[in-house]
């Protein structure tokens, strides 16, 4: 009969962390995260709304032309 405790000890987890079907997947998840974290760290300086940057070329933003 099968035993989970036997199969358990057959896995080395060296093995199992060197799997590309473990490595490909948990370095792009990891990679995605620091370009997200990059991405809010620096969110006021680099994303601004229209009117920021309307303003910023001196500019005067009129948002009652947009409404329709």
């Amino acid at each position: 009969m099968f035993k989970y405790k036997d199969f358990i000890a057959q896995i080395k987890y060296k093995e199992v962390i060197s799997s590309p079907v473990y490595f490909i997947p948990v370095l792009l998840l990891s990679i995605m995260i620091i370009i997200e974290g990059f991405h809010i760290f620096n969110h006021k300086q680099n994303c601004k709304t229209k009117a920021e940057w309307m303003e910023q070329s001196g500019m005067t933003y009129d948002r009652e032309s947009e409404v329709n």
